[in-house]
Parts: C-alpha cells; structure tokens; sequence
C-alpha cells in the first residue's frame, strides 16, 4: 500500500544517471522534476526523447512536468520511456472555459504509450479545481511545499489537513505526496490518507540512502496499520 519514491531535480542528464545509480538497488521508481522557467521559476534539464532513459524497460521513471504547455512534452515523454507523467491542474486551467480539452490531453499521454498519469496540484490550489477531472487520472499528486522549484523548499506544516481534505473529497482515488517529505512527517501524512511518498533532500543527503528508505516505508506502513 505505500510506495517511496526518490526524486532529482536534474540540471543535466549525468544527474539522472547518477541518481538512477545511486537509487535503484532499493527502488523501481525515479520521480525526475522538469521545470521549464515559466510555471516553475527554475529550468532544469529538458530531455529530448531522442534515446531512453537508462534501463527504461525495466525502471519506472517519472516525470513531473512542472511546466507552462504539457501539451508540448508528450511525444518527447514517450520516446524518452517515461512511464507515469505528472500534469499540473493549474497549467490546464487556461482551458477551464472548455471543458473537454483537460480530459483530452490527459489522452494524449495515454495514447502516446504513458499508462499512468497524475494530476499534479500546487499548494494553494482546491480541490474544486480537480473535480471534473479526477476520473481522468490515476493518482493526485499534491504538493507539500508552498513554492516549487528546487530540493531543500521547507515542508509545510499544514501539508496533513490538506491531504486528509483531498483524501475525503476523493476518498477513492490514490494520493500522493511531494516536497519535504521525511521521517518527521510521514507518518502524518500517511494517517491523513497519502499513499506515495516523494522523497528528495532526506534520500539524497543521506550517508546510507538505503537504509533511510526503508525508515520511511516502515514509518508510513506503521502509521497506517
């Protein structure tokens, strides 16, 4: 039922194959943040789908398209073996006036070859805001942090009543979580109803990363049997 998730926030494509490395002997999943210098304040390194990402046939990697036009990444997420892509809610709101093109683009994905896709959700954002297209998604993927960009951004303490909110207005659908995300607060948030932990600073400052993975995924199964 809990599933942690290492994340990098990559300025060059030797991060991702470092992080690939440094992870994947305890994970099956790298939650890679592209960030285009317009949603997000930041740019990091933008792949172009000309070659797949390390072992993508048997890794699941992740992309969190914290980005302006998500419309514009789908062929390159597929041909760079992407097999779960986060979409924010708020870069598809410029269509809100027509409601059907939200859903279709969360389509495209699939029909590119992406089987899961998540609806991405900034801080401050409702959950009226995801409503009508919560049964296009497989999972939400609320921010934990008030401001998106790098590693390191504080967690924010009323990240568990904010999860416990969507949990109950969704109560079906998967949560997940990122930003300041560790030990200290996992357990919160996963009484509140999160149920995939995306885990930066606390994995990749950690001496033994392994180890510090397995603390938090008994943290979480703990706090919710």
């Amino acid at each position: 039922m809990i599933e942690v998730v290492p994340t990098v926030v990559p300025d060059s494509l030797n991060k991702v194959v470092t992080r690939h490395a440094r992870y994947s002997t305890f994970a099956n999943t790298l939650h890679i943040d592209i960030a285009d210098g317009l949603f997000a304040p930041n740019t990091t390194w933008k792949f172009d789908g000309e070659r797949k990402l390390l072992g993508a046939e048997s890794f699941v990697y992740e992309a969190h398209l914290m980005v302006q036009d998500p419309e514009d990444w789908i062929v390159a997420c597929a041909d760079a073996g992407f097999r779960r892509v986060v979409v924010h809610v708020e870069a598809l709101s410029k269509f809100s006036r027509v409601a059907e093109v939200p859903q279709k683009t969360l389509s495209a994905f699939r029909e590119a070859g992406i089987p899961a896709i998540g609806i991405g959700v900034l801080f401050g954002t409702p959950p009226d805001a995801v409503g009508s297209i919560v049964g296009a998604c497989d999972f939400l993927h609320l921010m934990t942090i008030k401001t998106i960009g790098t590693q390191g951004i504080p967690y924010a303490k009323e990240a568990p009543a904010r999860v416990a909110e969507f949990h109950a207005r969704f109560p079906k659908m998967l949560i997940s979580v990122d930003g300041g995300v560790s030990e200290e607060n996992i357990a919160d948030l996963a009484r509140a109803g999160a149920r995939r932990f995306c885990v930066g600073s606390a994995l990749a400052n950690a001496e033994d990363p392994a180890a510090v993975y397995k603390i938090l995924q008994e943290t979480a199964e703990n706090a919710i049997q």
